[in-house]
């Protein structure tokens, strides 16, 4: 592999998952979904599961490099400031795929063959026994 010198300097990465024993305070900063405008759903084993919009909090815009810890589907996918993106593309560097971020988890899904309700709790079907039927 031949490497190019960019001459841009990066300063602002992070893939820090919080772990138990983090303080609350080290827990909230790195985290980057704002959980209140995303649509979610806890999965089968209590996890975070994206089922539509994702929106990302304050703490995701000081950085030009993150990882979504939040969510265990899309595991190991980084996501990018505009910054990092034109620098790539100016660049033309080969081998990454740039993917903006609500498509971007259903590529991932897609490219690693995972169904969604995998990892979501089966729905209830609802029992016609409750409910009695009158003749008029």
């Amino acid at each position: 592999m031949n490497g190019k010198f960019t001459g841009e300097t990066l300063i602002y990465l992070v893939f820090k998952r919080p772990i138990n024993n983090d303080t609350d305070e080290i827990k909230k900063r790195y985290r980057f979904i704002d959980l209140n405008k995303t649509d979610w759903q806890y999965g089968k084993r209590n996890q975070i599961v994206p089922t539509g919009n994702v929106v990302l909090n304050e703490n995701a815009f000081d950085y030009d490099i993150l990882e979504l810890s939040e969510f265990s589907v899309v595991h190991s996918q980084i996501v990018i400031s505009e910054k990092v993106k034109l620098s790539i593309e100016k660049h033309a560097v080969k081998g990454v795929k740039l993917i903006g971020l609500n498509k971007g988890i259903n590529e991932h899904l897609v490219d690693n063959h995972i169904e969604i309700s995998r990892y979501l709790p089966k729905a209830k079907k609802k029992s016609l026994n409750n409910f009695l039927i009158h003749k008029c």
